[in-house]
């Protein structure tokens, strides 16, 4: 160990046996704490949902790893050299095996096999012939035989090498199959601890976000603007999806008299399950769940996980994005919302999200074909991604994340991490210590990649820990840019969400609707907040089948059928001393009140998402307490190192020299001034003395 390092650690110790915390040391030492810290739970909080050894025989069933990776019925299957095979299962290995192809299809109807090196065009999505028996008629018979299940092989092409891949295969290209589509969420806590709780209704959740969750009264954060609420909703999206819920089977929350939903629900609540891993069928086992997008940080919310989402949002011509007449994404006709990579749960914030990035591709591709002329739509749209996804990465990292947690240490930490070194005031700090040497402050992207012997995922504690709801405001009031007044225009949040998020865009300019969000103060993380829309809201019909919902009584069942350990626990096992007392919760004594009847004056029992939003003190400057954020130090590191394309990756044969020099010099300012150039004249004047996008812009 680095002499350095090792004096650093015993300052370390010292401050703590004091009785201090953590973020009161020097920020040189809170900096250094937490990159301890980090490693430790590298070490022993990550865990995979897969067996250590998986069988060599196949389930029949669609997983990635244990099963075969289906991507659907086919029609008009011509292309590939057609053979018979036996099974499907022999097709897929053949073409893997011999062909060395990634796509394999099969027609079961009558054994043919072909192997392809793309995705056939036309998807048959009444699986006619695919999912039902052949008739013996002569045309029927005709169109039954170009009829095919294609599977994903997971071999890599030499293009699945150089680029990120629609469905997230081959980021690691000796286990191509990790961190996919349809890859299971893996824990960060041992799986042992994961069964989902028997004692789901107890409290009653719904009881819970009555008392506890519900907005009583806006509680603003003013350390960030409405745009940083809009950005996290834009990464969870690129991070995790469960899928379509299980209607069929659903848990029942009792609902008590007085409540305002029982006149429409009594007696009980149903609420839809998560839906289940379809190849874990061993009683023995934990319930896992699988990712519905890639678990990779690839703006697949941008560019879909699936080849029939890509191929509804690009142009195919010069790699570029579709893009109305006025320069925002086009919209379907049938929900009303953007046509995007990822549409669910749609308002306004997301739409400026998806149209900036979006935007943001096209001037890349425009210049890499002024660049390299002979790069063909595919190669420009690949390269393109590649530079986009690095840009979103870096601004998250060195601009969100400081923003939400407003702190020295951070920012350095985070810098470094990025690759940008720590600064001279840490150098000028380490050597009034009489510290000249580095002590082991490393970067993580443009390194080594590391899996830390476990493969990569996103992990279900992970998909806890940010819930966020309460950043969202019941009301949108729209600003004028150049008045900076409220205009006579307010929105509830039913108002801006879904199909009315592009009602707002066509009644406002995007000078007032960036100047809203530029300047106004989203929901503190904190009880008491979640908006009352929330609570009640009607889905779209596209979504679970038009559902009315309570979102924050969901929020908590989740935790619970998921297998998420509760709070107290939750932090034993993330190496975090566990709270003695409601009292030692939080100095707010009417949360204590109610928490302590709520849960029987049991802290043990007390839900993780509730624990996290009570907890007092929060470190300084940061927006959500200790446990959220010991994780996010876990996984936020994680994410970067893990990734090929972050690693060892990141340099200029994959990304261009261009493309290098493109991610240095985009922050989220210059993101903003060059998506609306063309819109917002106003812009850069508003824009010139703003430090980060993401405080609040007066």
């Amino acid at each position: 160990m680095i002499p350095a390092f090792i004096k650093l650690l015993m300052m370390i110790k010292g401050y703590l046996m004091q009785g201090l915390s953590w973020w009161q040391m020097p920020f040189v030492l809170v900096m250094l704490y937490q990159f301890q810290q980090r490693e430790v739970l590298m070490k022993y909080n990550l865990f995979d949902s897969y067996p250590r050894a998986v069988e060599t025989r196949k389930q029949h069933c669609n997983d990635p790893v244990v099963g075969y990776y289906h991507l659907g019925c086919y029609g008009k299957v011509t292309s590939g050299k057609r053979f018979t095979q036996s099974s499907y299962d022999n097709c897929i290995r053949h073409c893997l095996d011999v062909k060395k192809q990634p796509y394999a299809a099969y027609n079961e109807k009558n054994g043919f096999c072909r192997c392809l090196s793309s995705v056939p065009r036309h998807r048959d999505n009444s699986r006619s012939c695919c999912g039902s028996p052949c008739y013996t008629f002569f045309f029927w018979n005709q169109y039954c035989q170009r009829r095919y299940n294609v599977y994903r092989t997971l071999h890599c092409t030499e293009r699945m090498r150089k680029a990120r891949t629609i469905d997230g295969t081959c980021n690691d290209l000796n286990n191509p199959a990790m961190g996919s589509r349809l890859y299971r969420f893996g824990r960060n806590v041992p799986l042992n601890w994961t069964a989902e709780d028997d004692q789901m209704l107890e409290p009653n959740p719904r009881k819970i976000a009555r008392e506890v969750l519900a907005r009583k009264e806006f509680i603003p954060v003013k350390q960030i603007n409405l745009l940083a609420a809009g950005w996290i909703q834009f990464m969870l999206h690129d991070w995790f999806d469960h899928g379509e819920q299980d209607h069929q089977n659903r848990i029942e929350v009792p609902l008590e008299r007085n409540d305002p939903l029982y006149s429409h629900h009594k007696p009980s609540m149903s609420v839809s399950r998560t839906k289940p891993d379809n190849c874990n069928k061993r009683e023995d086992q934990p319930a896992t769940f699988q990712n519905d997008v890639t678990h990779w940080w690839d703006l697949s919310q941008i560019y879909g996980s699936d080849v029939e989402t890509n191929k509804k949002v690009r142009s195919f011509e010069e790699g570029k994005l579709k893009i109305d007449v006025n320069g925002l994404l086009p919209v379907n006709p049938d929900t009303g919302i953007d046509i995007t990579g990822f549409s669910n749960n749609w308002w306004v914030g997301l739409a400026l999200m998806h149209n900036i990035f979006t935007r943001e591709h096209n001037a890349i591709c425009d210049m890499l074909y002024e660049i390299y002329p002979t790069l063909n739509d595919q190669e420009l749209f690949d390269k393109a991604r590649l530079i986009n996804t690095a840009v979103m990465i870096k601004i998250h990292t060195i601009e969100w994340t400081p923003a939400i947690l407003n702190n020295k240490a951070l920012r350095t930490g985070m810098r470094v991490n990025w690759g940008l070194g720590p600064g001279k005031e840490t150098w000028d700090w380490l050597r009034a210590q009489n510290i000249t040497s580095n002590p082991g402050i490393k970067s993580l992207v443009g390194g080594p990649t590391k899996l830390r012997g476990v493969p990569f995922s996103l992990t279900e504690e992970f998909v806890s820990v940010y819930r966020m709801h309460p950043l969202l405001p019941d009301f949108l009031k729209i600003r004028s840019m150049e008045t900076k007044e409220y205009t006579e225009e307010s929105y509830s949040l039913p108002n801006y969400s879904f199909s009315n998020a592009r009602k707002i865009f066509k009644k406002h300019s995007l000078s007032d609707i960036l100047y809203t969000f530029g300047v106004e103060y989203p929901g503190a993380l904190t009880l008491n907040n979640y908006p009352k829309f929330l609570t009640d809201l009607k889905l779209p019909n596209h979504q679970q089948n038009g559902e009315t919902v309570d979102v924050s009584t969901i929020d908590i069942l989740r935790d619970r059928e998921r297998g998420v350990p509760r709070y107290n626990n939750f932090r034993r096992l993330m190496k975090l001393k566990p709270v003695e007392s409601f009292e030692n919760l939080t100095t707010n004594a009417q949360h204590v009140s109610a928490l302590k009847k709520l849960y029987c004056n049991d802290i043990e029992k007390l839900d993780l998402l509730i624990g996290s939003l009570a907890e007092e003190p929060k470190p300084t400057g940061f927006g959500f307490g200790e446990t959220s954020f010991n994780l996010f130090v876990l996984m936020a590191s994680r994410r970067l190192e893990a990734d090929r394309f972050l690693t060892k990756d990141f340099n200029s044969d994959t990304y261009t020299e261009e493309g290098m020099q493109w991610i240095k010099q985009r922050n989220m300012t210059s993101l903003l001034l060059d998506a609306f150039k063309r819109d917002i004249e106003g812009l850069p004047d508003i824009l010139k003395n703003v430090e980060n996008a993401f405080f609040p812009w007066n």
